[in-house]
């Protein structure tokens, strides 16, 4: 209800009230009801019919026009005009707001009479419920299954019309429905994505009352392409692609052969093939035909095509082949020797294998010895694919003579060839025919040179019991006699050297005596030296260590002067080294740390434990500088020479100078005596000074008088160490 009142005139004024009384959704109006009074704080008027015409209007509409009368029943009253009922239709959305107005018009213009009133308003009116808003049991359905449309109408008179529109296809489905329907979406509308799997379409609910359309409303679904819409492979095929294989074996060949692979798919509803990728042995090939690389397996081998669509979807083809081992010729015994020493036939003991494919590979092994430049058959086989055994040559080996012997294994694919010789018959001692050649145990080259085809075993190696501690490999004996001159040279090994075989020297210098001491003791390898010992006079035994069991060998032995220096094998263990022995020195301890030296290490054993020589231990806390002499930034000259030292870890900054004058006058010089500080200190007197330029205390003149001078100095250490790390130095002295 809304009450509307006119401007006042003379005391009288207009109210119009309005009221919704009630609605028809099926007729999309509503009634309304009004009344219009004239209100007076006058008894004045008493006039019939009235002094003016009044009019009323409700939504456009005339619903009251004439002359009313106009009588009063005193001060404060009111009289009706009019009243009724109207119906107002509905916007078609179901929305209404009514304009209501009224007005008085005088006919008279006498001053106690009203003059013109005029009222307007606008009536919100109920929204009546027009279009159906569909909802959806789900809002993705998956073609092919039902999805239920909900049409909660306002009226039970009201019907729906339904349609559907997807991609570029639309369609009906329903017409005439009340509350619900449902609908089934056809697979054939994955069409309309090929190349999605999920597409979003429109359902559109047309209300009705009757034939009369009351509104349109619209809902979204999406609707989802079903797995079973995939592409399919019509065709799978795998051929050899290794020309004439098929042909040759008619079966795949491992190593050999290679497959041509053939797919043929096709999408689904709409969808198109995208790629095609073909796995076997775990590597890919795209496309379709493909070709795949050398087959490296044998037995039942997997050909698996997968095909993707343009929707992401796949399908897989899998096609097994059976591939024939295969390999390569094998020889595996491959051995000729003359029959004996001086004959001229020859034994060859032989081993090989050849790859069947079937029965159907191509197969020989054959022997053949070199004839000149035309190889001929010892031996031929081309009935089996392996065999072993041995053959006897004819006597086709001069005795003088190398002969090269071929063993050959062939197939189909490749030939393997392995080459010997079968070398002149022995002989111990050989003279080449030029007269300037020689050969042990072989014919000679007859090339001047000496040849030597016999094996050199160890000169020595101990058998002794035992376990641990050193071994005594070599005595030697100096022979007594003045003057005496000789020299060892020898290789040694034992299981403590892991590998390594050291050079060992012992030189006899001698001189006039009958009882020398060797003067160079020597090994190639300071961390596997050896140890010598006099055993007694003239007599001297070489140690070294052993590990384990394990026992030690001396070979390769070189003698100097023989008169002077003799040597025997020994074959003793011993727990210690005796008290008295010599550790040999690294040979080359001379030529890479002469005496003067310096090295420096992180160990603190001292290096002549190592490499002999005498070393002592240098510059504890101290730098290394170069020796020489040079001018700093500063422009201070310096010189060092070889063993100088200097230099301290922190010393004391000065902080300022006191000069004073015989006659007692005091002068404060680079620092005002107010800066001074109580945690400094007088170093008193330092230097006396004539002749001393002060322009402090003279202008500038010179100054006759010796004077004193105090140096203000921080008792505090400076560190002027720089960083550093700590490591050993070490310097040879002899």
């Amino acid at each position: 209800m809304a009450t509307y009142t006119s401007n006042t005139s003379t005391g009288y004024s207009l109210v119009l009230t309005v009221t919704e009384a009630s609605t028809s959704v099926a007729n999309n109006t509503s009634t309304v009801n009004w009344s219009l009074v004239m209100k007076a704080t006058t008894a004045y008027c008493q006039w019939n019919p009235g002094a003016g015409v009044v009019t009323a209007y409700i939504n456009g509409q005339a619903v009251y026009n004439a002359r009313p009368a106009m009588v009063f029943s005193g001060y404060n009253s009111q009289i009706s005009i009019g009243s009724g009922t109207v119906t107002v239709s509905h916007n078609n959305d179901g929305t209404k707001t009514c304009g209501c107005s009224a007005s008085y018009s005088p006919t008279s213009s006498a001053s106690y009479l009203p003059g013109s009133m005029f009222l307007s308003g606008t009536l919100t009116m109920s929204t009546i419920p027009r279009a159906t808003t569909p909802s959806l049991s789900a809002s993705n359905v998956t073609l092919g299954s039902a999805v239920t449309i909900s049409l909660a109408r306002a009226s039970s008179s009201f019907t729906h019309d339904v349609t559907y529109q997807f991609g570029n296809t639309s369609g009906t489905i329903a017409t005439g429905v009340g509350t619900s329907c449902s609908w089934t979406p056809d697979v054939t509308l994955a069409q309309q994505i090929p190349n999605a799997v999920s597409g979003t379409g429109t359902i559109t609910v047309v209300t009705k009352n009757g034939s009369t359309t009351i509104g349109t409303k619209s809902v979204s679904i999406t609707l989802t392409v079903p797995s079973s819409v995939a592409p399919s492979i019509s065709a799978h095929t795998v051929a050899e692609a290794t020309a004439n294989l098929a042909s040759k074996f008619g079966v795949y060949v491992q190593s050999k052969s290679t497959l041509k692979v053939t797919t043929s798919a096709a999408g689904a509803q709409g969808s198109t093939i995208r790629s095609i990728m073909t796995v076997i042995e775990g590597k890919s090939y795209s496309g379709s035909p493909c070709t795949t690389g050398t087959i490296q397996g044998s037995g039942t081998i997997t050909v698996q095509t997968t095909v993707t669509d343009t929707r992401g979807r796949t399908a897989s083809k899998t096609t097994n082949i059976t591939v024939i081992a295969y390999s390569p010729p094998q020889i595996t015994a491959s051995n000729v020797t003359r029959t004996s020493d001086e004959s001229t036939t020859a034994t060859a003991v032989y081993s090989f294998s050849i790859s069947s494919v079937g029965s159907k590979n191509t197969h020989v092994f054959y022997i053949q010895y070199l004839n000149g430049s035309t190889w001929t058959d010892i031996y031929r086989n081309t009935a089996d694919y392996g065999d072993s055994g041995s053959v006897t040559s004819g006597s086709v080996f001069g005795v003088d003579v190398t002969t090269k012997v071929r063993f050959v294994a062939q197939d189909y694919f490749t030939t393997v060839t392995i080459e010997k010789e079968v070398g002149p018959t022995f002989t111990l001692i050989n003279y080449g025919a030029n007269g300037k050649s020689i050969a042990l145990g072989s014919v000679s080259a007859n090339d001047g040179t000496f040849q030597c085809m016999l094996p050199i075993g160890a000169a020595h190696r101990t058998s002794v019991s035992g376990s641990g501690g050193y071994l005594k490999i070599l005595t030697l004996k100096i022979l007594n006699k003045a003057w005496n001159y000789g020299a060892i040279e020898f290789k040694y090994f034992s299981g403590a050297m892991r590998g390594k075989i050291p050079t060992g020297k012992i030189i006899l210098i001698g001189g006039n005596t009958t009882d020398p001491s060797p003067d160079i003791c020597t090994t190639t390898d300071p961390d596997f030296p050896f140890w010598i010992h006099k055993s007694a006079a003239n007599t001297w035994d070489v140690y070294v260590q052993r590990t384990g069991s394990e026992q030690a060998a001396v070979f390769n032995i070189f003698q100097y002067l023989p008169s002077c220096i003799s040597w025997s094998f020994a074959n003793v263990n011993v727990s210690s080294l005796p008290s008295g022995v010599r550790r040999a020195n690294w040979e080359f301890l001379d030529a890479c740390y002469p005496v003067g030296s310096i090295i420096q290490s992180s160990s603190s054993t001292n290096p002549g434990s190592r490499l002999g020589g005498t070393w002592s231990q240098i510059a504890q806390g101290r730098m290394l500088i170069g020796v020489g002499s040079l001018t700093d930034s500063n422009g201070i000259a310096w010189t060092i020479t070889s063993g100088q030292t200097g230099g301290v870890f922190n010393h004391n900054h000065c902080y300022g100078i006191q000069y004073s004058h015989v006659n007692g006058a005091s002068h404060i010089r680079n620092l005002h005596q107010s800066d001074l500080k109580s945690n400094y200190s007088w170093i008193n007197p330092t230097k006396v000074q004539s002749n001393f330029s002060d322009t402090g205390c003279n202008s500038g003149g010179q100054r006759s008088d010796p004077g004193l001078w105090n140096m203000y100095a921080d008792t505090t250490p400076a560190d002027n160490a720089p960083p550093f790390l700590g490591v050993y130095f070490w310097k040879r002295t002899a």
